[in-house]
């Protein structure tokens, strides 16, 4: 795993606006520096067929900071994002469910620029979509093994039952 020390190292004379969308609202502190090495490290261990939709793309994060949240207590990924995740959960699913199936990743990964909500809202929905399957599960070794080794997204995805909170 290569993290560019300059990134995890700021203070508050570095120039944010010089820094790659994707980065500017991130924090970049020492102290996460655990979460993102626990996270991005589970990149690495995570055993998935290739796939390019919304839904695998998002489970790619979201496990990741699931499991970096039950390892090391934090997720790589900005407060603001979860916070607002958690206070528009509803619609989020709604336009979520939606474009799952597709290929545009603009309103929910890797998007530093979007306007009308935190960027990163993929690695939260893939979050609460693992958390969901996490705790159906009686055995949750074997839940994390799931996880990291998905081979139907779909399939995990109704095996959560996260889409059961919205009916």
């Amino acid at each position: 795993v290569v993290i560019p020390p300059e990134l995890l190292s700021p203070d508050s004379l570095t120039p944010r606006d010089e820094l790659p969308p994707f980065f500017r609202n991130v924090d970049l502190t020492r102290n996460v520096l655990p979460c993102i090495m626990v996270h991005e490290m589970l990149h690495a261990q995570q055993n998935y067929p290739s796939d390019k939709s919304l839904l695998a793309q998002v489970m790619v994060e979201g496990v990741a900071d699931f499991i970096t949240q039950k390892a090391v207590g934090c997720v790589q990924t900005a407060a603001a994002t979860y916070a607002y995740g958690e206070a528009h959960e509803r619609e989020l699913w709604e336009v979520f469910q939606k474009e799952m199936h597709g290929t545009d990743y603009s309103k929910w990964l890797y998007n530093g620029n979007i306007k009308d909500r935190p960027d990163q809202l993929g690695y939260w929905m893939g979050y609460q979509i693992a958390e969901a399957y996490y705790e159906r599960a009686e055995d949750k070794q074997k839940a994390i093994r799931d996880l990291l080794n998905i081979r139907d997204f779909k399939a995990v995805l109704e095996a959560s039952a996260y889409a059961e909170r919205f009916k």
